[in-house]
């Protein structure tokens, strides 16, 4: 570069000389040996450090025009590899997996890498690892899973992740395997509640000799619950139907003397599922034996008894037996709206309803009742001059205990809303005390209203509240209420989108307690039974 300015120089003051130049000749030489240079400056800028790795140094290699650090030309054993930064041979880091950890595998470089490689199908994975197709990377089985049962107990699969079930807490939280059954006992009423992702598991004793019904309630809706009975090993009987309850019978001839588990489930699982469901299981040895009741007999058309004698009374039917009762609206012009309650004291649907109405001599039906568990509803249009039937029948040859009420009214313009019996209620001061056991009152909520009850109840025994109503016409929601010293706390409230609301209390001392029946929401007009049962 220093001899190329001396020989510019040189040439300068030559041509100067000779010809000598005037400044317009003297400039434009400067600008031409300035490009000159210039473009000679720039040649050596872009020139490449190397083409190829014979250009640089031992050491180093060719990587994009540049000689870079490198273990080129060292050569090391078998069982060594060249250090980077070093240049020099060491050890590999392993020979074998063995010398990884169990999540690394030894590549032929004697390198541990990581299992979770990149992926296009579990056939490219270890054994252990399943290829997660949503980022293609090779995850371990425990952590990857394609159906429920790839996951361990206790949890379930959701896009291939296996993520903790819900946990649900009864008396018997721990009873999801046959090995931890909860134990059960006849004659009592057991509350549960089932996650959507376990079963709950119950033994029993059976002593082969007895006829036994076991009656699971719940709320269709929230989801399918199902029965299975397993003995030995084997599975015995299971009750699958379409409805809120769901009923097995256990007789000698298909059981054997001996401990029995009852399994409950859900029928269809769903990972959206993400709350507890609600049932009620029940054991009741059952009876041929018929105790019948006062309205007897009352089996035919020619002996059925008037609907209004039914009211109040505890009635039985058994044998699959038809208890009839006679409807006779007496104004010809008149058309009636009739709404009848049929309870199950027993918590068990061992009997339903239908109502016929008589046309020309002959029988046609017009309506049957809608099994809810606890409570049965029905609700039709009559006319008055006409006679109508109600056919109470037992699901099975064994024996039933029932109960009936019944609405029957001429419509008028706003049947759904009228100052009943226990108005004004609207607010706990001028609340009405209703009589527990009377059987039930046939009440009316308006426009914006609420309507209270308040109860005493005495320690230690357990009440059921009930209102019954038809929901097509709006929801009503049922709530209780205790007086704390200074206001009204809430102690439960029921708000289902059936026909019936239904709470049980069981006070720890003497005290009065609110009931409150109140419209889900809008502007609600319609009628309702409520029951008020203590409860031995």
């Amino acid at each position: 570069m220093f001899f190329f300015i001396l020989l510019t120089l040189f040439l300068f003051f030559w041509l100067l000389n000779q010809y000598h130049f005037n400044k317009k000749n003297i400039l434009f030489l400067l600008i031409f040996m300035n490009l000159f240079s210039c473009s000679s400056d720039l040649d050596s800028e872009i020139k490449p450090e190397c083409n190829y790795n014979e250009d640089c140094i031992d050491g180093y290699s060719c990587i994009d025009t540049f000689c870079v650090k490198s273990c080129r030309n060292i050569i090391c054993s078998e069982n060594e590899i060249c250090d980077l930064y070093t240049l020099e041979c060491i050890p590999k880091p392993c020979q074998t997996d063995s010398d990884c950890s169990s999540e690394f595998y030894c590549n032929i470089n004697g390198e541990c890498k990581s299992k979770e490689r990149y992926c296009s199908s579990s056939d490219e994975c270890f054994s252990g690892y399943r290829c997660d197709l949503d980022i293609n990377i090779c995850k371990i089985e425990s952590d990857i899973c394609l159906k429920n049962d790839d996951c361990p107990f206790g949890m379930f699969c959701s896009s291939g992740e296996c993520l903790p079930t819900l946990q649900c807490f009864d008396i018997f939280t721990n009873n999801n395997s046959k090995e931890s059954a909860g134990e059960i006992e006849l004659d009592i009423d057991y509350s549960m509640q089932l996650s959507p992702w376990y079963s709950d598991w119950y033994s029993f004793d059976y002593d082969g000799v007895s006829t036994i019904e076991f009656y699971l309630s719940f709320i269709h809706q929230n989801g399918d619950i199902d029965l299975k009975v397993y003995q030995n090993g084997q599975l015995i009987t299971e009750s699958n139907s379409d409805e809120n309850y769901e009923s097995i019978l256990l007789k000698p001839s298909i059981l054997s003397k001996g401990e029995i588990f009852i399994e409950v489930f859900l029928y269809q699982r769903d990972s959206q599922d993400t709350d507890c469901i609600f049932y009620e299981l029940q054991g009741h040895e059952l009876t041929l034996q018929c105790n019948y009741d006062i309205l007897e007999p009352n089996n035919d058309y020619q002996n059925a008894v008037k609907l209004e004698n039914a009211i109040g009374q505890l009635l039985t039917i058994c044998n699959r037996e038809k208890d009839i009762y006679k409807i006779a609206p007496t104004n010809k012009n008149d058309k009636y709206n009739f709404m009848l309650s049929l309870y199950h004291p027993e918590n068990r649907a061992g009997v339903s309803g239908k109502l016929w109405r008589i046309e020309n001599d002959y029988p046609m039906l017009m309506v049957k009742t809608e099994t809810q568990g606890v409570i049965d509803y029905l609700e039709a249009e009559l006319e008055g001059g006409k006679i109508y039937y109600l056919e109470i029948e037992g699901r099975n040859e064994y024996s039933y205990t029932y109960s009936l009420d019944y609405y029957l009214q001429p419509q008028q313009d706003n049947t759904s809303c009228y100052n009943d019996e226990l108005e004004p209620n609207n607010a706990t001061p001028t609340a009405i005390t209703p009589d527990i056991n009377f059987g039930s009152y046939f009440l009316s909520i308006c426009r914006a209203d609420i309507d209270w009850h308040p109860i005493q109840v005495v320690n230690g025994t357990k009440i059921q509240v009930i209102i019954n109503f038809n929901q097509e016409n709006g929801d009503l929601n049922l709530a209780l209420y205790k007086f704390n010293g200074t206001q009204l706390e809430e102690i439960s409230h029921s708000e289902l989108t059936l026909n019936y609301e239904i709470l049980s209390y069981q006070p720890q001392e003497d005290e009065t307690i609110y009931i409150k029946v109140y419209p889900s929401g809008g502007s609600i007009e319609n009628s309702y039974f409520i029951q008020i049962l203590q409860i031995d």
